[in-house]
């Protein structure tokens, strides 16, 4: 009989942006922060802000935002659904899934250049950009 898991085993990350390079996301350091987290399977949106919350030292209340990225697309993890999608996706994959922390404050605002001359890649430029919700 094959054992059930359950518990899911996850990386947290605070203090950078979402950027495309070569032609990806990618979550990139900025003044990054980095935790695990071990989650029951079966966890609750609120169950998870509050794990965030505690684990990277962020006010629940600060409004940040639980995103990762998902066949290249980034995904905000935003109440139950999303959360059992998100366990789901942990489960499925081969590797540590990340899930990023955009907090409130730089949401908008959150810029990256390479260079003086060029633009930046930031997806916070234009917030709507590769983000979805799947509505219910």
């Amino acid at each position: 009989m094959k054992s059930v898991k359950e518990t899911v085993k996850i990386r947290v990350c605070k203090g950078g942006a979402w950027e495309r390079v070569d032609g990806a996301l990618e979550y990139m350091p900025l003044n990054c922060v980095k935790r695990t987290l071990i989650l029951p399977l079966l966890s609750s949106y609120s169950c998870l802000l509050e794990a965030v919350s505690e684990r990277l030292d962020i006010d629940v209340s600060s409004g940040f935002m639980l995103t990762y990225n998902s066949d290249n697309d980034i995904v905000d993890v935003c109440d139950d659904l999303e959360v059992n999608e998100f366990m789901k996706f942990v489960v499925k994959s081969s590797r540590i899934v990340t899930l990023c922390i955009v907090e409130s404050s730089v949401h908008g605002t959150q810029l990256s250049t390479t260079g003086s001359n060029q633009q930046s890649n930031s997806i916070h430029d234009t917030p709507s950009v590769n983000v979805f919700h799947k509505n219910v």
